[in-house]
């Protein structure tokens, strides 16, 4: 068309625009936008569609229309073709490009907190970490800052200037110096010229490094000839520019005013980046780097000067800001003029980084005036950080107003409030000779208890105060300020640990270590509140800091061992963590010693390593960059080391002892965990968010009863940290935040109940005990793990009936997985349609048959209270019969309708009429409809809507935790429990580990010498979810991952005793499905429908019992319908033997899959006899004949049952070779190419 811009050719455009992922949008939508436009094709994005044409319509018109019609269908295909397709079935089919557009922007527009905190983020993480490259570097941080000034996230140019000069290696340290001594400030546009200018002298240099070894010898390099000389620099001299004096002719080396000011400097030992900045000669107190030929740098060498102590200076304020676990420089100052500290020097203190990281936050408006004397008012909160340790999510802080005096406890759930204040005003009171007088906190209800109409409902914690005479102060809703002590404190403290932990690198497990070494250092600390240290205050005397050290700094620490032997190492490897409670000493994480955290007074602290930045020292690394995971032991139990001779161990610097002074006790009873007696474990959960940074293995050797490739686990209960967890009780419910939509949940509950006629109200007979009923939370999440609905369900206590008066029979069926896994096959081969429908609240449908009465649900009792009880009518949740009455129920509904049971799987149905057909299955609640005929599968929903309250789920997606994913284009359905997998992977703390190449491989073995050998073993191997980790991995197993079969069988053989060799063999198979847990379970349409059997063993392959290794596996559609890998119950004498009882075990199987898929009336292959293969021709030829001999009369004759079933013409059993044996990896261990290959014909895999 004239004057249109023909497009240029989309494979050459395409390539330069990133595909939609989702968090990629903004990026994406501009560059779309902007190609569209260049390629003149945006016009029906810029217009509204013209008017239709018509027989008036002008050539104008039609021109105009077909320009929008063009630029609508081609920029349509340009947008599609950049949508990745993972999530291209996601977006919705338009006709217009304008709705396109909205319909991804409404999906996919992230908020601007969200991108603007990612944003922040990336921003903090930047840094150079060569001398190249330093204008792409600060360009690249302008561009983020720009991106953030668009979210209304300013950074003034000063502040960008610094900080941007702080993320420069260490070879632009003197550079640094240079602009710290100007007093003018340079723009972002100066900073780069000077930059870029120190970047080329750098460069330039870099042919001296290897020199300056021997540059004391008094040659240079100028002096030398031959090779390497470098080319003379007289010109580059001239145009140079000092980047001390700014002026040109001279470097900086050569300044008169540079060296002017080196030598007024003052210090007491100086740090050079090259020696010559001080000329010939011998240094005295003088320190340069030394840069040798392989570019090592060695940022502590320095020259000798009669002393082989490690310079640290104690003066430094940086120093003493890490060490006091950075506070602000204003609280250091105030010690040094209070004279807790002595003179420091403040020039070394520039920005710390990890405290903008843990501390940046918005202003907040100033507090009240405080009290006149200790114990007139106490401020109290209770804070969560996300995180548990060892079941403790929460932590309760107790500050005296007057002093800002701090005790902190950490407590199990909310509850434990009460317990824990009455443990601190028994102390205190007891202590200080005063009564507390005021308790200010906020409305929580473990404070406040409820508000209602008539006014507060005291809980315990209210009532406690006002038996004890003690007034309580509440905060008005919505008014956190009104507590502003205990929130600014609370505040305080977790920005202090999140510093803490970004310096030191340490797990975040730890961050109950760096609390309470927080609650410490603030106790000992100025504060803007008060006139002196809350110590001071609290105690009368000031404290003492001279036993402080850097939280997390390595260290050497002296333990007592009374097996010591006299060539075994002193000292353990270790990070000091904290200062013991009620002793003198320290607390150190040392990941090599059995117990992971101990106590010591007697250690070398490396804090110089610490402040450095120094990785190579502190060998604190991710998870992921070992090949297996890397993580510290622990154990609740604790290591004291009392106090020993000190013994020289060949270190430079002497072991470092507490002072001994009354008042350097490191913890006064301040930071103390609530007594055994009413700490609750929290039941665990199957998902949960768990960082996975760990400490690297140290390159020193280390002596450990437990090697450091595994993790232990204090208890289950952890698994708990980062996840969201659910109310546990109806009280913990009404006073969460979440309160409101719990309460809706349960009126809903109550109105299903109401609805269905559940009970009736009556009075209890005589001689009855009415069972009891609880309330259920749960948390719904869809397939991706986002919240759907808050869903609560009111329980029977069933443990309390009696067998023979409440209930009979019990027993209910569940579909098994073989038969949903051949219903799947079959509709991925004749493409039917797969529906989801869910039933209500579906026991309340069973009728029960025993007369049960039940007490009144907390919370909903009726006007009578509790006079009255329900005597139930249904089969309420929680009933021993409940599931069999549901069952029972449905059954007689779904018959009248004429579907009938599959009489070898009593929860699969069909209904044939003519040449409709319609498969049910029923798995509990859960309903799966496939059909070939959409009229029949609306009847059916219709009926199940008529006579049960149903969930219509539409299209299936995803049941009993597997996510069905279906192209029935290309005629495939896959199932994946990725989602699962992750789960467990977050679960177990294996989500950032390195992948496996095979869950189990050649040569791998496992016997008993690997189970615990003594006490000591076994009790460290009860801190370990061994079973746990086998329980999760084996659904996954006997769901979609036949490829795990083997190894999982294998682990669960020693799950009464397991050993180390084994925990690592279950950690192994997680890190297989962390490298493949995108597989999915593929059947696909095929020419030839049909079942095939496999069946392989591994003879004598247990080393302990010399039995075998019975596997079988079973395709139908070109994927995996039914396997098993199992330990034989006999023990074979021969690999005939073992051949032939895997035939059996495999016929038995297949004669049942034969009889369930000859039940469902829609494959006409089944009635042909089951094709199985085994790659032992002995095997074989015993099964298709009668003959037997010396080596085969003693097999037991129940096993000949296959002889039958071949002459029957059910199955059929032929001879196939080794290589094609798709069993093999059921019984034994594979090199990984040949096992890929394997799992592949099983039809595992990704779909392309």
């Amino acid at each position: 068309m004239a004057g249109v811009v023909q497009p240029a050719n989309f494979s050459d455009i395409r390539s330069d625009i990133p595909e939609l992922k989702g968090d990629n949008y903004k990026i994406w939508k501009e560059r779309v936008l902007l190609h569209l436009g260049w390629m003149d094709i945006d016009y029906a994005i810029r217009k509204d569609e013209p008017p239709a044409l018509t027989d008036t319509s002008t050539a104008a018109d039609i021109t105009l229309y077909e320009r929008w019609e063009r630029s609508n269908r081609l920029s349509m295909m340009f947008i599609k073709t950049r949508i990745s397709a993972g999530i291209r079935g996601s977006v919705d089919q338009h006709e217009k490009v304008r709705d396109l557009l909205k319909a991804i922007d409404e999906q996919f527009v992230t908020s601007d907190k969200a991108l603007a905190s990612t944003l922040i983020m990336k921003f903090s993480s930047l840094r150079l970490t060569s001398v190249r490259g330093v204008r792409e570097h600060i360009m690249q941080m302008r561009d983020t800052v720009a991106q953030l000034k668009k979210l209304e996230v300013e950074m003034s140019e000063s502040f960008l200037v610094h900080y941007i000069l702080n993320t420069l290696p260490h070879q632009y340290g003197p550079f640094k110096i240079s602009y710290n001594t100007h007093k003018e400030k340079w723009s972002i546009n100066e900073l780069m010229t000077m930059c870029v200018q120190e970047e080329g002298r750098l460069v330039m240099e870099q042919g001296e490094s290897a020199m300056l070894a021997t540059r004391g010898k008094g040659k240079s390099q100028a002096n030398q000839k031959g090779k390497g000389k470098i080319p003379p620099q007289t010109d580059i001299k001239k145009d140079s520019k000092c980047f001390f004096c700014k002026k040109k002719g001279h470097m900086k080396k050569e300044c008169a005013k540079f060296q002017k000011w080196l030598a007024d400097k003052g210090s007491s030992f100086s740090l050079f980046y090259k020696s010559d900045y001080v000329g010939n000669g011998t240094l005295s107190d003088g320190l340069y780097c030394i840069n040798l030929q392989n570019n090592a740098t060695y940022d502590s060498m320095h020259v000798h000067t009669g002393t082989k102590r490690c310079v640290i200076n104690e003066d430094s304020s940086k120093l003493w800001h890490q060490r006091l676990g950075h506070i602000s420089i204003e609280r250091i100052k105030r010690l040094v003029n209070e004279g807790v500290l002595n003179t420091l020097d403040f020039t070394d203190f520039e920005t710390c980084v990890d405290c903008i990281k843990g501390k940046q936050t918005n202003k907040s408006k100033k507090g009240a005036n405080r009290s006149s004397d200790i114990l007139e008012i106490i401020h109290t909160d209770i804070c969560s950080p996300d995180m548990d340790s060892h079941g403790q999510k929460y932590f309760i802080s107790f500050i005296d107003d007057y002093s800002r005096y701090m005790y902190l406890y950490m407590l199990y759930n909310k509850n434990e409030a009460l317990d824990a204040f009455k443990i601190f005003k028994a102390e205190v009171e007891k202590q200080c000779g005063k009564q507390i007088k005021i308790v200010r906190s906020d409305r929580g209800g473990e404070y406040y208890g409820r508000y209602t109409e008539d006014g507060q409902a005291p809980g315990p914690f209210a009532k406690f105060l006002q038996e004890h005479g003690i007034v309580a102060q509440y905060t008005m809703p919505g008014s956190p300020d009104q507590n502003g002590v205990a929130e600014r404190r609370n505040r305080t403290l977790l920005d202090m640990v999140r510093s803490m932990l970004s310096s030191s690198n340490l797990p975040k497990s730890l961050w109950v270590e760096a609390l309470k070494t927080a609650v410490y250092i603030l106790n000992r600390v100025p504060t803007k509140a008060v006139p002196k240290t809350p110590f001071e205050l609290w105690k009368g005397w000031k404290p003492s800091l001279k036993h402080m050290r850097v939280w997390g700094c390595p260290s050497e620490v002296r333990i007592y061992n009374p097996q010591e032997k006299k060539l075994d190492p002193r000292t353990i490897s270790g990070y000091f963590i904290g200062y013991a409670e009620r002793s003198k000493g320290y607390r150190f994480y040392c990941p090599s010693h059995s117990t992971r955290i101990v106590e010591s007074r007697n250690a070398k602290f490396l804090e110089n390593d610490l402040i450095s930045g120094s990785d190579q020292t502190r060998n604190i690394v991710s998870e992921k960059d070992h090949s297996e995971s890397q993580t510290s032991t622990s154990s609740d139990r604790l290591v004291v080391v009392y106090s020993t001779p000190q013994v020289q161990t060949g270190v430079e610097q002497p072991i470092i002892e507490v002072p001994q002074a009354a008042d350097d006790i490191p913890v006064d009873q301040v930071v103390q965990e609530l007594p055994r007696t009413f700490e609750q474990r929290v039941e665990p959960h199957t998902s949960q968010e768990y960082d996975g940074t760990t400490l690297r293995r140290s390159i020193r050797p280390k002596r450990s009863a437990i090697p450091d490739d595994y993790v232990v686990y204090l208890q289950e209960s952890d698994y708990n940290i980062g996840a969201k967890n659910d109310p546990e009780f109806f009280s913990q419910a009404m006073s969460c935040k979440e309160s409101e939509l719990w309460y809706n949940a349960m009126k809903e509950e109550m109105n299903s109940m109401k609805s269905n006629g559940v009970w009736d109200l009556v009075e209890l007979p005589n001689g009855v005990k009415a069972i009891g009923c609880k309330w259920v939370f749960k948390t719904k999440k869809d397939s991706l793990g986002n919240i759907e609905r808050y869903k609560a369900r009111l329980v029977a206590k069933g443990f309390t009936q009696k067998e023979g008066i409440d209930y009979t029979e019990t027993f209910s069926p569940v579909s098994k997985k073989d038969s949903l896994r051949v219903i799947l096959a079959l509709v991925a081969h004749f493409d039917l349609e797969l529906q989801q429908m869910d039933v209500k609240t579906a026991f309340l449908n069973g009728d029960l048959e025993e007369e049960v009465y039940m007490k009144q649900p907390e919370g909903f009792l009726s006007s009578d209270g509790e006079q009255l009880v329900c005597k139930l009518k249904k089969s309420i949740y929680g009933l021993k019969q409940a599931s069999r009455q549901w069952y029972l129920k449905f059954h007689n509904v779904i018959s009248s309708f004429g579907f009938v049971e599959n009489i070898m799987d009593q929860c699969i149905y069909q209904k044939v009429s003519g040449s409709k057909i319609c498969f049910l299955v029923l798995y509990v609640d859960d309903i799966l409809l496939a059909t070939n005929d959409k009229g029949l599968l609306h009847e059916v929903k219709q009926f199940l809507s008529k006579n049960f309250d149903m969930k219509d789920m539409g299209e299936a997606s995803y049941v009993i935790g597997i996510k069905i994913h279906r192209d029935r284009f290309q005629g495939i359905l896959g199932l994946s429990q990725e989602t699962y997998i992750n789960k467990v992977l977050e679960r177990f703390r294996m989500n950032d580990c390195s992948p496996s190449v095979a869950p189990i491989v050649k040569g791998d073995r496992f016997n008993l010498n690997q189970c615990p050998k003594n006490d000591l073993e076994r009790e460290q191997m009860k801190n370990i979810p061994y079973a746990s980790a086998v329980g999760s991995l084996m659904y996954a197993q006997v769901c979609t991952r036949p490829d795990i079969a083997f190894a999982v069988g294998m682990l669960g053989r020693y799950q009464s005793d397991p050993g180390l060799d084994h925990w690592r063999a279950a950690k192994k198979v997680m890190r297989y499905l962390q490298g493949t847990k995108d597989y999915m379970l593929m059947y696909r349409r095929t020419d030839n429908l049909e079942v095939i059997g496999y069946s392989d063993s591994d003879f004598a392959g247990c080393i302990d019992s010399r039995k075998s290794t019975s596997g079988y596996i079973f395709l139908m559609a070109s994927g995996a319908v039914s396997w098993r890998s199992a330990k034989q119950t006999l023990t074979a004498t021969s690999t005939m033997e073992a051949e032939f009882v895997s035939c059996f075990e495999a016929t038995s199987h297949g004669v049942w899959l034969k009889s369930f898929i000859s039940g469902l009336r829609i494959m006409d292959s089944i009635s042909r006899p089951l094709r199985m293969y085994c790659d032992n021709s002995a095997a074989v030829f015993m099964a298709k004949n009668n003959k037997s001999g010396s080596r085969s009369k003693h097999i037991d004759i129940k096993y000949l049952a296959i002889r039958e079933r071949i002459k029957e013409k059910k199955v059929v059993i032929e001879h196939v070779s080794t290589e094609l044996m798709i069993a093999d990896p059921l019984t034994k261990g594979m090199p990984p190419l040949k096992f890929k290959d394997h799992v592949a014909k099983m039809g595992l895999g990704s779909i392309i």
